[in-house]
């Protein structure tokens, strides 16, 4: 029930721009905010919540005996390209992140540290590529939004561009310790 995603990701590029002269639209818009800006943090916290669920998903779908392969291949799918898609949001954010992949038991280690930029694209990687091989999600339409694998194929490919044309442009600090070649990105984006 917000609109930050769309002016945290939008807002300041070609696609998206905003013609008011005051508020926290404007300062996104002309790279003015601060770090206090709550939308910030909003962001971070409910797309790390996502991820949390996810998590919790993947781990409840390998204990549950009642479900065929097939049935917990679609569940676990479903969960590791959500989890995939605002971790791919996050990293291209906030660049580091910290990458949570098991629920969480306890309390909440808040000093848990960032990765770097290719272990966050490289765990994306890995939960794009399970969701999209065959006979993990369905290949037809789903109608029900759920995710199938085309959604996962069509994730993966924008992935490998980002990855390709961050590291190509050299602006952005951490996405030259990518590993893949920028050609190797590009095909791998091809061929998706």
């Amino acid at each position: 029930y917000t609109n930050t995603p769309l002016f945290m990701t939008e807002l300041g590029t070609d696609e998206g721009m905003f013609k008011g002269t005051s508020g926290v639209r404007f300062n996104f818009d002309r790279y003015t905010f601060s770090v206090s800006e709550g939308s910030i943090y909003e962001y971070w916290v409910r797309h790390f919540q996502i991820a949390t669920r996810a998590n919790e998903i993947v781990a409840a779908a390998n204990r549950v005996t009642a479900i065929t392969d097939a049935e917990r291949n679609v569940i676990i799918g479903e969960a590791r390209f959500l989890r995939a898609f605002v971790y791919f949001r996050l990293v291209q954010a906030f660049g580091e992140l910290p990458i949570i992949k098991a629920p969480i038991t306890g309390d909440f280690d808040y000093g848990v540290g960032r990765f770097p930029i290719k272990d966050v694209y490289d765990f994306i990687l890995e939960d794009l590529n399970f969701a999209s091989q065959d006979g993990v999600l369905p290949t037809t339409k789903t109608g029900n939004g759920h995710a199938n694998q085309w959604a996962a194929k069509s994730l993966l490919g924008k992935v490998y561009l980002t990855m390709a044309s961050a590291k190509e442009a050299n602006k952005v600090p951490g996405y030259s310790t990518i590993t893949q070649s920028i050609s190797d990105l590009y095909s791998s984006a091809w061929t998706v």
